[in-house]
């Protein structure tokens, strides 16, 4: 029996066989090292950090169009109110239209905002809109600016996903490096 399986050694099809399990099992243990060595754990701090800082570079985005939807909402009420004072003829105005002389502080400042964030994006449902001509021209213009606003948004957040993804693909590169020193260091020790 003995003789049996040191003949079937010799046969060098499951020599092969045997020679190649071998070496997968070798570098099964040594891949499994070499997840627990410290290059891949500070790799792994390191792609928290760069996620963390884009994620507050988003929200940094995100409180930027926020605010500037504010602020020209505030603009759109004082040039609405401006603009009323001086109309002679009282054809009518944003403020009235939409009775948001009667609303509270707060749902007027509400109310603006929103309308200025649909219009800052360019989006415009039509439930708020400008009444007047001089209301249309600064809508207008307004809207204009969105367009510059949004475009250069957009391209913040595709710079965002560039960089990200370079960054995996350097530690792609580097995981494929630390493995190839891994396995010259382990074939030189000799384990």
């Amino acid at each position: 029996m003995r003789l049996y399986h040191g003949l079937i050694l010799l046969d060098s099809r499951s020599f092969k066989r045997q020679v190649k399990d071998i070496l997968q099992r070798r570098l099964k243990r040594l891949t499994q090292r070499l997840r627990k060595r410290k290059t891949i754990k500070g790799f792994t701090k390191l792609s928290i950090i760069v996620l963390i800082s884009q994620m507050l570079k988003t929200a940094q985005l995100v409180v930027f169009l926020l605010s500037l939807s504010y602020f020209t909402g505030l603009l759109w009420y004082n040039y609405c109110t401006t603009l009323a004072h001086f109309d002679d003829e009282d054809r009518g105005n944003f403020i009235s239209a939409f009775n948001i002389s009667q609303d509270t502080n707060y749902d007027a400042v509400v109310k603006m905002t929103y309308f200025a964030f649909t219009t800052l994006s360019t989006v415009g449902l039509g439930d708020f809109f400008p009444v007047s001509e001089g209301e249309r021209v600064l809508g207008s213009f307004i809207m204009l600016f969105g367009v510059l606003i949004t475009t250069l948004l957009m391209n913040n957040l595709a710079s965002m996903l560039v960089e990200l993804k370079e960054f995996n693909k350097a530690h792609d590169e580097s995981e494929k490096l630390a493995q190839f020193i891994g396995t010259l260091t382990w074939f030189n020790e000799g384990d």
